[in-house]
């Protein structure tokens, strides 16, 4: 390119003005070495935009230099240049294309030759029927390139066969034997006797030998590849994506690294900038490589307001629900585990301290130190991930939750410092977003960030509070508790149906809210408890408001409930006639089991034989117990099954029934348990011991598996009932890690 920069700064020896180059001075074909076909699009596209930056002439072909009037003094300037640029895409196109591709402007054949040869062109689709005709001429090297049989290949001797088309998707040799890492052998023998240029050689779907090494994480294939031909990781497929956007998207963090390290940007390519840019950090987020994504963030801050086609990188973050630990749904076990794993979080990069020709340096974050005590607590962690495979896991969950989080902090930070009309504009849709799937994260950051936004509404006039209230999302709810002095008047505001806030507490939630709570009944009473609670933090005039269809919040809460007050009280029903039945079996037995007690009575006086025994005693008491409480629990299920089944019923009244039956039938079952276990003891000799003890063991059995299935329900229920821990209860939102 030293030439090309040479000639463009000598003047042309005619005596015009013009200030471009002379065709005698400067000979495309010593910088565009190929002639355009349809497999090599995008390699002559770069050297041919390469040349034509270099020469200062792109402004022709971009339209930034229109063509002047013909009677203009500056037409005759424009046509020789003009003219020069076409020469040029004259001598680097096949003949055959000539007549149909090179009339008009310069520009115009450029938009043309893009249309015609790009790899959404129809031309592609009857030159792939021309293509394919021969296929059956290269089975046995399409066969050696998938086996990576490079002594079967190297006896195909037909000329040009590694550049031979022998797939129906247009693939070479070189690009089926890049797919897998096992082809080592094979691709550097191919990369070998191939030309620079034909190693970009792309599919139907423009892809690249590159491409599909970074799809596959091929790393060594990568590397054969660009060390041969170092332009291949700038040719774009047919969605515009580089081999850096393919290995984004695949999730490929060893070659994202390797192909950082040889894309770099200069005054023609921009690859992290733009529409490229925005595309690379949505495919990292998608990939969850948010430690590579806040490092190209911090480098390139523009991209926080950027957006493709399909959602901005706040819309793409706000919708991850694994990537915070209110999407991660962990056991009892897996919880405590988390919580008590203690990380040292890396710093990440500084990229005003990096060179910007050292990419791999400028998206790593910079090796911690760590002390002798920190190097031991890591060396036992890592001896206890391998005993217990599932700890690392979880660390690493937690590791992820940790970089996300920073990655949404310095992005929102970023579109905060915008002016505010384009700063509500972005924030508004991922608020909505995380509102919507629950993500109080990111509700909370972006409130932390751009206090404004708890003003912000949608395209239905709704704030994020309305959403969190129609979709039952507790977490995002608890955040109005920050705003004590607004809240009234955020649940005063209506939607463009009039809703306010209470409305959409009457509105019954979506299936998909409703059955995190086990049975019809409780979750009729968790949508009370919704009701009541926006109730009480709405304005008292909020309670008589009408909406456009001319309801008020009691009035849409009735209507769109009734078939949750029938589920329920099917619910209900159901259930106290399985535990009656199951609570007069426990009456019975035990009552029986009073009268003919172990050991039998004294003929003469009555006694029970075994009476001095203290393990009588036990006997008794179990048997009384077991007797009150289930007789208890027959009662409550009982007075369950004469309910009227109101609709208000569902709060307290019902539930605590319930809660009280299950709880006595439980106890009753464990007393039953009991008394059976002391009546073996004393009918067996103490030789035997080991008898009562085996079977009371297997005794306890149903009780355990009663306990187990039945105590979180409720658990969930006396939690609903009383409150306690009842997340929407609480004044302060449990907050998030800084």
């Amino acid at each position: 390119m030293a030439s090309s920069s040479s000639s463009s700064s000598r003047k042309c020896p005619c005596p015009c003005p013009c200030p471009c180059p002379c065709p005698s001075e400067v000979n495309v074909t010593n910088f565009v070495s190929i002639k355009l076909s349809r497999t090599n699009y995008s390699i002559w596209r770069r050297q041919m935009l390469k040349f034509i930056v270099s020469q200062g002439l792109d402004g022709f072909i971009h339209g930034e230099i229109p063509q002047p009037d013909k009677k203009s003094p500056g037409y005759q300037d424009w046509e020789r240049s003009d003219s020069l640029l076409r020469s040029w895409f004259k001598s680097t196109i096949g003949e055959c294309e000539h007549d149909a591709t090179l009339q008009g402007t310069a520009e115009s054949i450029w938009t043309k030759l893009g249309n015609n040869f790009g790899q959404s062109s129809g031309y592609w689709q009857e030159a792939r029927k021309e293509a394919c005709k021969d296929l059956n001429r290269y089975l046995l090297l399409h066969e050696a390139a998938l086996n990576g049989d490079w002594e079967a290949a190297r006896k195909f001797n037909e000329k040009d066969a590694f550049r031979a088309i022998i797939t129906e998707h247009w693939e070479t040799a070189l690009i089926v034997a890049c797919r897998s890492v096992k082809r080592k052998h094979f691709v550097k023998e191919l990369v070998e006797r191939m030309s620079p240029d034909d190693l970009g050689l792309a599919d139907r779907f423009g892809l690249t030998a590159l491409h599909v090494a970074a799809g596959a994480d091929n790393i060594e294939a990568a590397k054969l590849l660009v060390n041969k031909n170092p332009d291949l990781p700038y040719l774009s497929d047919a969605d515009r994506s580089l081999p850096l956007h393919r290995a984004a998207l695949f999730g490929r963090k060893k070659m994202v690294h390797y192909l950082l390290t040889v894309t770099k940007e200069d005054d023609l390519e921009k690859p992290f900038e733009g529409d490229s840019g925005v595309k690379l950090l949505r495919f990292l987020i998608d990939s969850r490589l948010y430690d590579i994504a806040l490092n190209l963030l911090k480098r390139y801050p523009n991209l926080a307001s950027g957006s493709d086609c399909i959602a901005s990188p706040l819309e793409a973050i706000a919708v991850k629900r694994s990537a915070f630990p209110s999407g991660t749904s962990l056991n009892l076990w897996q919880q405590m585990v988390y919580s008590g794993i203690s990380l040292k979080l890396e710093n990440f990069a500084n990229h005003n301290k990096r060179d910007t020709e050292n990419p791999q340096d400028m998206f790593n974050s910079r090796t911690p130190h760590f002390t002798v005590k920190q190097k031991i607590t890591a060396g036992i962690l890592r001896v206890a991930e391998i005993l217990v495979p599932q700890l690392k896991h979880i660390r690493e969950e937690k590791v992820i939750h940790h970089q996300a989080l920073e990655f949404l902090k310095h992005l929102c930070k970023e579109v905060a410092k915008l002016d505010y009309i384009q700063a509500c504009e972005i924030f508004e849709e991922p608020l909505t977003l995380a509102a919507d799937t629950g993500i109080h994260e990111v509700v909370k950051v972006i409130f932390d960030s751009f206090p404004n936004a708890v003003y912000l509404r949608d395209w239905r006039e709704r704030t994020v509070f309305h959403v969190a209230i129609m979709n039952r999302c507790e977490n995002v709810f608890k955040l109005i508790y920050q705003f004590e002095e607004l809240r009234h008047v955020i649940f005063a505001v209506k939607d463009k149906k009039e809703n306010t806030g209470l409305h959409f507490a009457g509105r019954l939630a979506r299936r998909q809210s409703r059955t995190s709570v086990p049975g019809a009944a409780l979750q009729m009473q968790r949508e009370l408890h919704w009701f009541k609670e926006v109730e009480r933090l709405s304005w008292p005039q909020d309670k008589d408001q009408k909406n456009k269809d001319n309801k008020t919040p009691q009035e849409l809460f009735n209507k769109t409930h009734e078939d949750l007050v029938r589920e329920g009280e099917r619910w209900m029903r159901e259930t106290a006639n399985s535990c009656t039945i199951v609570a007069a079996l426990v009456a019975t037995v035990v009552f029986a089991a009073a009268i003919t007690v172990p050991g039998g009575n004294n003929q003469d006086s009555g006694v029970p034989i075994l009476s001095k025994e203290k393990s009588f005693l036990i006997f008794i008491i179990s048997d009384a117990c077991a007797l009150f409480t289930s007789t208890f629990s027959l009662l409550m299920f009982l007075f369950i099954l004469t309910s009227r089944f109101a609709q208000e019923d569902f709060l307290y009244s019902l539930p605590k029934r319930l809660i009280y039956g299950l709880v006595s039938l439980f106890l009753s079952i464990i007393f039953m348990m009991t008394a059976f276990a002391v009546t073996l003891y004393l009918m067996l000799e103490l030789k035997q011991i080991w008898i009562p003890i085996l079977v009371a063991a297997l005794a306890y059995l149903p009780v355990t598996i009663f306990a187990w299935l039945q105590f979180p329900p409720l658990l969930d229920m006396i939690k609903s009932t009383y409150g306690f821990g009842s997340s929407i209860y609480w004044k302060k939102s449990d907050g998030i890690p800084s």
